[in-house]
């Protein structure tokens, strides 16, 4: 184990302490993040709308995602340019 509380298992960094939460299609759905490796979180719902609307300060929108075949929604240009 390194000094952030990172050990391997099964060949695989697990951080240790952390959980991650989503909105899974029969409802809310949680694990540690060492076992929510496997879920495919870009096709779980969004857990709210991206907002649109005259004067605001950044652009929310939807772009094409090739390697996931659907469109992603993104809140700013800079979400849009990190994924």
């Amino acid at each position: 184990m390194d000094a952030i509380g990172e050990m391997v298992s099964a060949g695989r960094p697990v951080a240790l302490g952390f959980e991650v939460a989503w909105l899974a299609p029969d409802g809310q759905a949680g694990a540690a993040l060492a076992d929510a490796v496997d879920v495919a979180f870009e096709g779980v719902a969004p857990v709210r709308t991206f907002p649109a609307y005259r004067g605001q300060q950044h652009f929310p929108g939807w772009y094409w995602a090739a390697s996931t075949d659907q469109h992603i929604g993104y809140e700013s240009w800079l979400e849009r340019r990190m994924s």
